[in-house]
């Protein structure tokens, strides 16, 4: 985990476990984490997150899940029925710890928090334009399709390869330059640290 200090701009960046932050105590404002807390020790990070929290300061964190949809008028759901087989086929290679879906390892997370002003949100969509190239070479990104590659090189590649020819197909393009609009659905909590009694402060 990479944390950047208030005074970033004049300051190195870090890395550290994200169980073991190097801040003072009660010295954040705001701790956040993008697609990561999946793999961190859930009971340890909160305590760490409740020990460098000030009071008053806020966790958050998001993810997205591994059903990302494609839309290009009306081949839509062709392209969204190629997603689902590409996906379908690296479900072997996830990480058991993961499951299906991390879905639930944030929802468990979450459950665990025991700040009483806390939020859950899931269904956020985010669209952007990408190439059915640069959509291939995100997929190749996950660890489920990097642990295919090790597992079947030979297999991973063709898997690519007839992904990508589908999807081509569907758009009734030749060139793996076309756009599509690519839709990535994230999920997330945030919660806030009570702020201290002033009566007892």
């Amino acid at each position: 985990m990479r944390w950047w200090p208030r005074s970033w701009a004049s300051s190195r960046r870090r890395q550290c476990p994200a169980e073991d932050l190097p801040m003072d105590g009660g010295s954040v404002d705001l701790l956040t984490s993008m697609t990561a807390a999946h793999w961190f020790d859930r009971p340890r990070f909160l305590l760490e997150v409740d020990r460098v929290l000030k009071p008053g300061g806020c966790v958050a964190l998001l993810s997205y899940g591994m059903d990302m949809e494609l839309e290009h008028g009306d081949v839509s759901h062709t392209l969204n029925q190629i997603c689902q087989e590409f996906f379908t086929a690296l479900i072997p290679f996830r990480n058991p710890h993961l499951g299906t879906s991390s879905i639930q390892i944030y929802k468990d997370m979450y459950a665990l928090c025991s700040y009483p002003e806390k939020l859950w949100y899931e269904g956020l969509q985010v669209r952007r334009d990408i190439t059915v190239s640069g959509f291939i070479g995100l997929v190749q990104t996950f660890t489920a399709f990097r642990k295919y590659l090790e597992t079947d090189p030979r297999e991973a590649e063709e898997l690519c390869r007839r992904i990508s020819n589908k999807l081509l197909d569907a758009l009734q393009v030749s060139t793996p330059d076309a756009d599509v609009t690519m839709v990535t659905k994230y999920f997330y909590w945030i919660a806030r640290k009570p702020q201290e009694d002033k009566d007892n402060s």
